[in-house]
């Protein structure tokens, strides 16, 4: 009987060996799966940084070339209202200035001609006259 009780504990110890070696087989699973959902929140917390980071940079770049845009589009109708004043205000006064000047010009290009063609005819007069006006050698002056 001895043998049999000597038996029967030793496969109660067994029993118990396997339940804790079960055990620390399941905590250790149990650290690991821990461990690997530490380093996965840490490496989603460093992605969604990341991501949050860039949507600031992406909102910055929107607000800066809001900006420009804005500043283009003064521009612009500041471009186009000097355009306009130009078109519709100073454009017919210096036409106008234009045309007036382009008439005081032909009235005094024809005067100027009218001029000229009565400068010819003196001239003329002129080789007239000199022609029947006789005048001797001009004579030399002693040198003293």
């Amino acid at each position: 009987m001895r043998s049999v009780q000597r038996h029967g504990t030793s496969g109660k110890y067994n029993r118990l060996d396997s339940l804790y070696s079960a055990r620390d087989m399941l905590n250790k699973m149990m650290n690991e799966v821990i461990t690997n959902k530490e380093i996965e929140a840490e490496r989603c917390n460093n992605y969604e940084h990341y991501q949050r980071h860039a949507i600031w940079r992406s909102q910055q770049d929107i607000s800066s070339a809001s900006t420009e845009a804005s500043d283009a589009r003064a521009a612009s109708l500041s471009a186009e209202g000097k355009i306009s004043e130009l078109q519709d205000v100073k454009l017919p006064g210096v036409q106008r200035e234009f045309d007036e000047g382009g008439e005081r010009c032909q009235a005094d290009l024809g005067s100027s001609r009218g001029q000229l063609e009565l400068v010819a005819a003196d001239v003329g007069v002129l080789k007239n006259i000199f022609g029947m006006v006789q005048c001797d050698e001009p004579r030399k002056r002693k040198t003293e």
